[in-house]
């Protein structure tokens, strides 16, 4: 993917978080139908690009009692979003803020469970160094959930994520087209 690290695209403001956290999102972005069969109880589970918390929100009920969801964000103004809708919407005990960087995620030592990359990789000043520390901040046989909006990513760019999630030692499970998106799940090897 040549272009992606050369790229910068703008970075979700919090100022529009609130709208990302809209009802009406349920109806084409259902973290239910999307998440869920993926997010088992006990589970670590990161949300990194967490902005205003729309799926930290469900992931924090998915995670159960004994689970944990650490959202991650480079802006600290997402996480009083997050924490207020998470508030109304989930179980805030069971989340944990973590302010990163553009080009660090600085999750060293984390072995979680599942990690959700929604609509943010693109973001992201270096998505190469990104997707490897998400790789690394996976257990063996974690899962991967990455989506990407079609009208920011193209075909070949998701194409090269995929890719490179592959090449460092993930499988891909299953790949979907939906309206406005390109998704994919992947699970890291079980063996180290």
């Amino acid at each position: 993917m040549a272009d992606i690290d050369e790229r910068r695209a703008d970075i979700c403001p919090p100022s529009f978080a609130k709208v990302l956290n809209n009802p009406i999102r349920r109806l084409f972005q259902n973290p239910d139908k999307l998440l869920q069969p993926y997010v088992k109880e006990d589970f670590l589970a990161l949300d990194i690009g967490c902005g205003g918390g729309y799926f930290t929100a469900s992931l924090s009920k998915f995670v159960g009692a004994k689970g944990k969801v650490i959202a991650v964000d480079m802006q600290e103004e997402m996480f009083s979003i997050s924490r207020d809708f998470v508030r109304r919407k989930g179980v805030p005990e069971r989340v944990e803020y973590h302010l990163c960087s553009a080009i660090d995620l600085k999750l060293d030592g984390i072995q979680a469970d599942f990690a959700l990359a929604f609509y943010m990789v693109h973001e992201g000043g270096d998505a190469e160094r990104l997707l490897h520390q998400i790789f690394e901040a996976l257990a063996p046989g974690g899962i991967f959930f990455v989506m990407e909006p079609k009208a920011h990513v193209p075909l070949k760019d998701f194409e090269w994520t995929i890719q490179t999630m592959e090449n460092l030692g993930m499988k891909t499970v299953t790949t979907f087209d939906r309206l406005m998106s390109r998704g994919a799940v992947m699970e890291k090897s079980s063996k180290k």
